[in-house]
């Protein structure tokens, strides 16, 4: 009897933390990204537009995703937008409309090295930076890593966090990739 009583209420127990965690990822789904484009726009010359691109077509793990860019210039103020894409539905699913719509529970932190100018062109309605419309200027020649991270529910009102540094944004990441080895010329 006491084995039995043990086994009812562990399945119990089994069946209710896994509907809660269908439930989790049904409520955090519209987050899959499988693939980002990123949008340099000259601010002075609109038809000089580099665009730069990472898609992971099978998710995480399998193969390597892929990266493609190109190389910037320095001293331009460059206007930065991002396009985020689910490429595992069909059709592919753009994400970037639901992002927005969710903004207070996202922010993009923009990790550049070695450093450059960036600073954030919109906001949700509390104010608090979102970062799909950017500005960047590098003001150095050479060879850049740029990390891009979309953070899910940070806490937006921590120390920094409103100007960019991750330190202390709290929350999960739902994108973390590394654009490598950069040209900056």
């Amino acid at each position: 009897m006491k084995t039995t009583l043990f086994l009812s209420l562990l399945f119990v127990s089994f069946f209710t933390v896994s509907s809660c965690t269908k439930t989790e990822e049904k409520d955090h789904d519209h987050d899959v990204i499988t693939k980002v484009t990123m949008n340099f726009t000259n601010s002075t010359d609109p038809k000089d537009i580099v665009v730069w691109s990472f898609e992971d077509k099978d998710g995480d793990g399998g193969n390597a995703p892929e990266f493609s860019t190109s190389p910037l210039k320095t001293n331009i103020n460059y206007n930065l937008s991002l396009k985020l894409y689910n490429t595992s539905e069909t059709p592919v699913e753009e994400k970037t409309a639901e992002i927005k719509e969710d903004a207070e529970a996202h922010q993009f932190f923009h990790i550049i090295t070695p450093t450059a100018s960036h600073s954030y062109k919109d906001e949700d309605k509390n104010k608090k930076p979102l970062g799909l419309d950017n500005s960047v200027i590098f003001t150095k020649s050479g060879t850049y890593s740029y990390r891009l991270v979309l953070r899910h529910n940070p806490n937006k009102s921590a120390t920094g966090v409103s100007t960019g540094d991750i330190t202390n944004a709290e929350g999960t990441s739902d994108i973390d990739i590394t654009f490598s080895n950069v040209s900056i010329q």
